[in-house]
């Protein structure tokens, strides 16, 4: 066998593959995974299989009583191993129209009330919602035999039935049962109407009937019961999405057909303009475009909130802490995505004409590919589809190779490409090494350095050698079980014998590697809440090369086991004060702690959205955190940054272990955000306590206003972005309309730009740092440069943003002009660019603040002439 190299592939995706190898398409429901999971190793006959055979053999002539109902409560727990393994002996056929009859019968009412006894009678009806929403998340192909029965109709038919009971617990069973039938694309086609209206043979009556949408829309309308409204309302955004999608897919289909017509009927007149002509797409058809995909970047991320179904609780816009849903709703968006080609049209979008130079368009195909590729489901979707996800790459890489490269959008498409293609193929390649252990019985140690194993992780293991790579193997390896891949290399398991060969083996050497390399850039902790304890034990492992580095990293994981909002403040509130007390060494620790507390004090970052609920252990959090003296001691780090590493950055930036400190300055300030403006925010215009100001003034002079080793641009705008937020924490207090000029002069937002202008005249060092940091507080010039128009509310927000700033700077007048003045004859030229900008930026707020630049500037050109005819005359 010969082997080949992916190092001469050109492109690293394979487009023989049609599927992953050991991680599971997130658009396959359990009943299909679990027959792919068995199809390699030949199907077993399982257990579950027996039961469900002895159950309908027994009632199969037997009278359908209470023994019945019990024993149909217990086969949707059974259900799915064992039509997997029947239909591996070709028995699924008959096996499924008993239990289809036997569901249809669970959901006739009538049958239910013929039930002896009256607990029974709900006990049927459970059953029957039961069985269907089993049946109907199997595959497609018994959901549409269940639909051709008519299972919508008769699950809403229960609704309206006498003595039903919609908001008790006997209408959840029916919310789920609903829901797992529009999963798929041919469930939500028969609600919606879809194929009624594209049958022509339908026949009169059943054309004008009702859909389960227009049924579910009139009890949404009817009824008063909460949760049953928000249950109701979940499906509706649903149908809706969908209802995007299909928009999506008919604007691309209709674009490509238009465009194959002009192609035909210019071929002979023009045939050097056929080409551009088959690829144009219209203006509003992009629009449309936009519009959907914007729609679908959105539910990608708000979609737990907006179309899972709640469990057993109340809604509330406020909860201390949300729920999970139901059911997890992913596998379903992603079966839409699929059953709609969503990635073919933004395929088809981006290869157009229009789309390759429409700025909106390309920024929400920008937003939509970032979305798929930023959660594990979404590579696997793409990996699922290699031609179109290659398709992709190729555009995005060759849009970008048409143009010159200073043009920062086609930097921005070339860049998306990178990080699309980089992402993709390191899942594939984790892929591929948790098949090769799930093969060789989970990794033995005896095998480590086969050929197959040491050619992919060491080809993960490149991919690391640049910024984005390593950005994308470490995410890659945080998320879900992905650890599994490399864990099993060097996992000895107390064996003598397979230590000795951990040690020599090149395979543990990259494994261990690429852990550390996680553990290190990785800010997302939650694989922690998963691994924890497993990378503990390994650092006892002699066999580990690594061991005592990686130790130190994860030792607070150990002494902080539960990251739950009631127990984890105060225990990170001590891990945080004994490392205050060892930071001239810069212990790793500190780092693994302050992610932590943002994990607790940080809530994740979604689209705001009717769904959304607003969770109060965050802020909770964040008091029990104050209640312990955690922002001074934030304040110490901060401090501690700057004091230590602030004269070796004078001399030499060589000098700063610039990686460390940015880890512990991006979730620090992180922290320091939300705790600040969660203070300023409770006392208003009472707060004055500016302390935390010079610490961070100063660690920013030493982080972002220089080049440091390891750190790439990325992170230090990140670094840079957060101190932004924690000033921008003091411009929260509002005064009332009518304040005076001493009010004015004496609010927070005036000192903080006054702390801010004194530190860049306090010294040399500062200056530069002082200059940026003002100009990324203070508002845009106008026009402001967008893509598209601002709406009226974010107009509004902009002027009067501009009006604030110009009435909390009329008191700075003779401190900014004193700025200026001194700065203005620098020969800098960085200085002299960021002093232009904030002058800029300065004279648009208002006519008061122009004058006050205008005089400033005309200052210092007066003193420079006078300087000038001094030096003369001498």
């Amino acid at each position: 066998m010969v082997h080949r190299s992916r190092a001469v592939q050109p492109l690293p995706l394979r487009a023989d593959r049609t599927t992953v190898l050991s991680l599971v398409d997130p658009s396959l429901s359990r009943y299909e995974v679990e027959k792919r999971r068995q199809r390699p190793h030949g199907f077993v006959h399982s257990e579950e299989a027996s039961k469900l055979k002895d159950i309908l053999k027994v009632f199969g002539t037997a009278e359908h009583t209470e023994k019945w109902v019990e024993a149909m409560e217990s086969i949707p727990g059974i259900l799915t191993p064992a039509l997997v393994s029947l239909e591996a002996e070709d028995l699924l056929t008959d096996v499924l129209s008993t239990l289809i009859d036997w569901t249809f019968e669970g959901l006739d009412f009538e049958k239910a009330i013929a039930q002896p006894s009256a607990v029974h009678k709900v006990r049927h009806m459970k059953c029957g919602v039961k069985m269907a929403e089993a049946l109907c998340a199997t595959c497609g192909a018994i959901c549409k035999r269940m639909l051709d029965r008519g299972v919508v109709e008769r699950l809403l038919d229960l609704y309206h039935e006498e003595y039903m009971s919609l908001p008790g617990d006997e209408a959840e069973p029916h919310r789920l049962a609903l829901d797992e039938l529009t999963q798929l694309g041919l469930g939500l086609d028969s609600f919606l109407g879809y194929e009624t209206a594209s049958t022509e043979t339908a026949s009169t009556e059943t054309a004008s009937a009702e859909t389960g949408y227009q049924r579910v829309l009139q009890m949404l309308f009817t009824t008063k019961a909460t949760r049953l409204k928000v249950a109701l309302m979940a499906l509706v955004q649903k149908c809706h999405f969908y209802e995007v999608l299909v928009r999506l897919e008919k604007t691309v289909n209709h674009s490509v057909e238009a465009s194959l017509r002009r192609e035909r009927s210019q071929a002979v007149a023009m045939e050097t303009d056929a080409e551009d002509a088959a690829r144009t797409m219209s203006e509003a058809d992009a629009d449309t475009v936009i519009t959907c995909m914007d729609e679908i970047a959105g539910m990608l991320v708000q979609a737990p909130h907006v179309i899972a179904q709640c469990r057993r609780s109340l809604p509330a816009k406020v909860m201390f802490e949300a729920p999970p849903p139901s059911h997890d709703p992913y596998p379903g968006l992603f079966s839409l995505l699929k059953a709609r080609r969503a990635l073919r049209c933004v395929l088809v979008a981006l290869t157009s004409v229009c789309g390759a130079s429409h700025a909106r368009l390309f920024s929400a195909a920008h937003e939509l590919l970032v979305q798929l590729t930023a959660s594990q489901r979404g590579c696997l979707a793409m990996l699922c589809e290699p031609a179109v996800a290659n398709a992709l790459v190729r555009t995005l890489l060759q849009t970008a190779s048409e143009y010159s490269r200073e043009d920062a959008e086609e930097m921005t498409s070339q860049q998306l490409g990178l990080q699309l293609v980089l992402r993709l193929h390191s899942i594939q390649l984790i892929d591929e090494l948790l098949k090769m252990h799930t093969v060789g019985g989970g990794g033995a140690a005896r095998d480590l350095d086969s050929h197959e194993a040491l050619d992919c992780i060491k080809v993960l293991y490149s991919l690391t050698y640049t910024p984005l790579g390593r950005a994308a193997v470490v995410l890659s390896l945080s998320q879900g079980l992905n650890l599994q891949a490399l864990i099993p290399f060097i996992d000895t398991a107390d064996d003598s014998e397979a230590a000795i060969v951990v040690r020599k083996s090149a395979c543990a050497g990259y494994a261990s590697s690429l852990i550390m390399m996680m553990v290190r850039y990785s800010e997302d902790i939650s694989y922690l809440e998963t691994f924890g304890r497993k990378l503990h034990n390994l650092c006892e492992q002699d066999a580990f090369t690594k061991a005592d580095v990686l130790k130190e990293w994860i030792l607070p994981v150990r002494r902080v086991p539960s990251l739950t909002a009631s127990s984890a403040p105060e225990q990170l509130a001590k891990e945080l004060k004994q490392y205050v007390e060892q930071l001239e060494s810069l212990p790793p620790g500190v780092v693994t702690v302050l992610r932590m507390m943002k994990h607790a004090c940080v809530p994740p970052t979604r689209g705001a959205g009717d769904g959304t609920t607003e969770e109060l252990k965050y802020k909770y959090a964040i008091v029990q955190l104050f209640g312990h003296d955690v922002l001074s001691m934030l304040l110490t780090i901060l401090q501690s940054i700057s004091d230590e590493k602030i004269s070796p950055w004078q001399q030499s930036a060589s000098l700063v272990c610039g990686q460390m400190l940015v880890a512990m300055a991006i979730p620090l300030l992180a922290v320091l955000r939300h705790m600040l403006a969660y203070l300023i925010g409770s006392r208003g215009v009472e707060f004055r306590d500016l302390s935390a100001l010079a610490a961070l003034l100063r660690a920013h002079a030493a982080l972002c206003c220089g080049p440091l080793p390891g750190v790439t641009a990325d992170d230090a705008q990140r670094v840079q972005t957060g101190a932004v937020g924690v000033l921008l924490a003091f411009t929260q207090p509002t005064l009332q309309e009518v304040e005076s000029h001493e009010a004015l002069s004496g609010s927070l937002w005036t000192l903080m730009v006054r702390e801010v202008l004194a530190f860049v005249l306090a010294a040399p060092r500062s200056i530069y740092s002082g200059v940026t940091l003002l100009a990324e507080l203070l508002p845009l010039p106008l026009p402001i440069q967008t893509r598209e128009q601002l709406s009226e509310e974010e107009t509004c927000v902009a002027v009067n943003s501009r009006k604030l700033w110009g009435a909390h700077l009329h008191s700075l007048s003779a401190l900014v002009q004193q700025t200026v003045r001194t700065l203005a004859p620098s020969t800098c030229q960085p200085l002299h660019h960021a002093l232009r900008r904030v002058c800029v930026q300065l004279a648009d707020l208002a006519a008061p603040t122009a004058m006050m630049i205008a005089r400033a500037v005309a200052d210092a050109l007066l003193d420079s002439l006078k300087v000038s005819v001094k030096v003369a005359g001498v």
